[in-house]
């Protein structure tokens, strides 16, 4: 896992070419979180959901 700490960034489209829909562009404040380093796919997640009963609960 890789600790990704607070901060902020602006989204959305500074250029007339994006859609209605990315404007206006705001800031976003995201407190510290964790993300692994590498990808997941669905084959490996399924594998752990079957071998470990993991229960999603959704």
């Amino acid at each position: 896992m890789v600790r990704i700490p607070t901060g902020s960034f602006e989204i959305g489209g500074h250029f007339d070419g994006g859609k209605a829909c990315e404007r206006p562009v705001y800031a976003v404040e995201l407190n510290t979180f964790y993300m692994d380093k590498n990808e997941v796919t669905v084959g490996w997640f399924r594998r752990f959901v079957e071998e470990s009963r993991y229960a999603d609960n959704l």
